[in-house]
């Protein structure tokens, strides 16, 4: 990107009366990270030159760098009124629409561009994404197959063909596309995580492991990739192995580390280690005292018995706001606790509640199913 935004930059002031000056110094910004400095010298440059469509492209480029989606969609569109043939400019602004949800919008942006450049594949694959997102599931294969004719070296088309299969409920259609991904790109951790999920649905926990542990070698700081693993390992029984993952990730993360913490107390009490799990969830505890509408101090507090069952489901209530992500969660970590004190009926009724959400994203989702089926296996189903 550094690379094209110098060429722009050189095309600023090769084609048009702008100050070395200003050129200088945007570059000089831009290299230093410095977005809103980059953008103040870059309205110098539309102040001098109005219809230089190269400095409406790249300050909207720094624009959506510091979070100004609305001002980059401006940038683009002006770009657009000068030179409404550049693809490139439709392909981007339809990408700063789609940040904001304006599907309608993107997908139309996404057409004229590939209209514009039919061989344009950063393009085509947008569309289909536009698509997707508007659940035009076979509309989004077509763009996405289509992308993959133009580029098939490239591993994102087929990481997003085989993400929209999976979506689909195709997931051997995906994993197939996801190992074609990552014979095209295997130094992606994203893309070995992504095939880890879908081995998972497939209820293939070893490959899964594999591949886990292969994006985890390939972005070792990233405490998400450990999160995931560690719920394997958890959904697996293997505490050992789930509890050092979820101590990595507080040790990565301490800022956010509720979720770890709170599944390190649920293998605690699986235990019998009572007062152990209550000795980690203490800080996240005695946050929900000063802060009661805090979702996960909540769940603290409820694990460690300072609320009940009954007050924990029927306040889940007023933190959902019929989100169904909080049930999920919420009959999760009450079947969880029946569980752990040997309420084997209990904890089934609840895991089934939690899949009864639908909520398939999620890793509460996924260990609920992972224990009715070694419930089922054991017999206590």
């Amino acid at each position: 990107m550094r690379l094209l935004f110098t060429l722009l930059l050189v095309m600023i002031a090769g084609c048009n009366k702008t100050e070395p000056d200003s050129v200088n110094g945007a570059l000089r910004k831009f290299n230093a990270k410095d977005y809103r400095g980059c953008i103040a010298e870059l309205d110098r440059i539309v102040a001098a030159n109005p219809t230089d469509v190269f400095a409406y492209g790249t300050r909207a480029f720094c624009r959506d760098a510091v979070g100004d989606i609305d001002g980059a969609i401006a940038d683009y569109s002006s770009a657009i009124a000068i030179d409404p043939q550049n693809p490139a400019s439709f392909n981007n602004r339809g990408s700063e629409r789609m940040r904001k949800n304006d599907l309608e919008g993107a997908q139309a942006d996404f057409e004229t561009a590939v209209r514009l450049n039919p061989r344009y594949a950063q393009a085509q694959r947008n569309l289909g994404t536009a698509k997707r997102l508007r659940h035009d599931f076979n509309g989004a294969l077509a763009e996405y197959d289509r992308a993959i004719e133009i580029e098939s070296d490239n591993a994102q088309g087929y990481l997003d063909r085989g993400s929209t299969r999976v979506e689909m409920g195709d997931p051997k259609g995906g994993l197939s596309d996801l190992n074609e991904a990552i014979q095209r790109n295997s130094k992606s951790a994203a893309l070995y995580a992504a095939r880890a999920r879908v081995h998972l649905q497939l209820d293939n926990y070893p490959a899964a492991e594999r591949d886990f542990t292969q994006a985890i070698a390939l972005d070792s700081n990233n405490p998400a990739l450990v999160y995931e693993r560690g719920c394997l390992y958890y959904d697996r029984e293997e505490w050992g192995k789930a509890l050092t993952d979820f101590g990595t990730v507080m040790q990565l993360d301490p800022r956010h580390d509720e979720y770890a913490r709170i599944r390190t107390a649920l293998v605690q009490l699986r235990e019998g280690q009572t007062n152990t799990a209550d000795a980690t969830l203490r800080e996240l505890e005695q946050r929900w005292k000063t802060t009661p509408d805090d979702w996960l101090a909540f769940i603290a507090a409820f694990l460690t018995g300072d609320v009940s069952r009954e007050d924990f489901l029927a306040r889940m209530q007023t933190y959902s706001r019929g989100d169904m992500t909080r049930e999920c969660q919420a009959y999760f970590y009450a079947g969880s606790l029946r569980l752990a004190e040997h309420d084997v009926k209990g904890a089934r009724k609840d895991f089934e509640h939690t899949v009864a959400t639908g909520q398939t994203t999620l890793f509460e989702y996924r260990s609920a199913v992972r224990a009715l089926r070694v419930l089922h296996s054991r017999g206590q189903v």
